[in-house]
């Protein structure tokens, strides 16, 4: 199943730094439980939310996404 939009920010609200607060909470959370690495998937046809994660300071992987379609 594809999505044209990917869960994130409601339009009108984008640009408020609500996205950048929910990231910061997030990684935050992982932080205190130990968790030392966090990967994401951004679907190249969507380089806004690829702007979003580098701004967030993600970085590329080596990790390459694969898929098989059966229809």
């Amino acid at each position: 199943m594809r999505l044209d939009r990917g869960p994130g920010v409601d339009p009108g609200h984008a640009g408020r730094g609500v996205g950048r607060a929910l990231a910061a909470a997030i990684l935050e959370r992982y932080r205190e439980r130990g968790v030392r690495r966090v990967r994401t998937m951004v679907d190249a046809a969507m380089p806004e939310i690829e702007r979003f994660f580098v701004g967030a300071g993600f970085e590329p992987d080596t990790l390459r996404s694969f898929v098989k379609r059966l229809d």
